[in-house]
């Protein structure tokens, strides 16, 4: 009796550790798969967080960026190679210069039209010669033609005012004078606009006009 008593005490207990064995180990597999998961979670949290943090700009050129922004709306007008020279000037490199320019939105063509416009308030231009000097300051022709285009200059009022500055210094006569003019590309009826409105009128023309008019009045009597 005493030994079928503790058989089966025996046997319950194995049993007991049996069952604490196996609840054991899911308990460690749930809690296993548990960490798993979100180990994965977290991992691709993580990742996708750092991909968001990433900046697409290093530190200089987001400085680079800032001091164009600046250039562009507080400072006179520029090409694109202008801006970046500028920026290479206070200090930046190329490299990062030329990535901040390029990732703004700017408008080539009008920043063109606004430098064209500074440059007829200071000096007399023909047409062929702003786009030249456009494309000197580093636009492409393109954009320099649009400018100038749209600054809304008037050609022949600009062979007068050149006119007279050369009139006043190079040009000894007429067609010297006229001359001249073209050379800076006006057209040859700019260029003679400008002459005569300077006081370099043509003479025969002048002679031809008064012998006309003579022939008319003796013709009258």
């Amino acid at each position: 009796m005493v030994k079928r008593i503790n058989l089966m005490a025996a046997s319950l207990v194995v049993a007991m550790l049996t069952c604490a064995t196996a609840f054991a180990q899911d308990t460690i597999q749930e809690r296993s798969k548990t960490k798993i998961t979100f180990f994965e979670r977290k991992t691709t949290d993580t990742i996708a967080a750092e991909a968001d943090s990433v900046p697409q700009l290093t530190t200089m050129q987001i400085g680079a960026r800032q001091a164009a922004i600046t250039l562009l709306n507080y400072d006179k007008p520029y090409s694109r190679k202008g801006l970046i020279e500028e920026l290479e000037y206070e200090g930046y490199i190329y490299g990062d210069a030329a990535t901040a320019v390029d990732g703004l939105n700017v408008n080539w063509g009008n920043q063109a039209k606004d430098m064209a416009k500074n440059y007829l308030r200071l000096d007399a231009f023909s047409k062929t010669g702003l786009v030249q000097q456009l494309e000197e300051e580093g636009f492409s022709h393109e954009d320099a033609v649009y400018g100038v285009k749209n600054s809304g200059a008037n050609w022949m009022a600009q062979a007068k005012r050149m006119a007279s500055d050369f009139s006043k210094t190079y040009a000894n006569d007429r067609d010297d004078l006229i001359h001249q003019l073209e050379e800076k590309g006006f057209t040859h009826e700019q260029a003679v606009y400008g002459a005569n409105q300077n006081g370099f009128r043509d003479e025969n023309s002048i002679i031809n006009k008064i012998k006309s008019k003579f022939s008319r009045n003796k013709d009258d009597d």
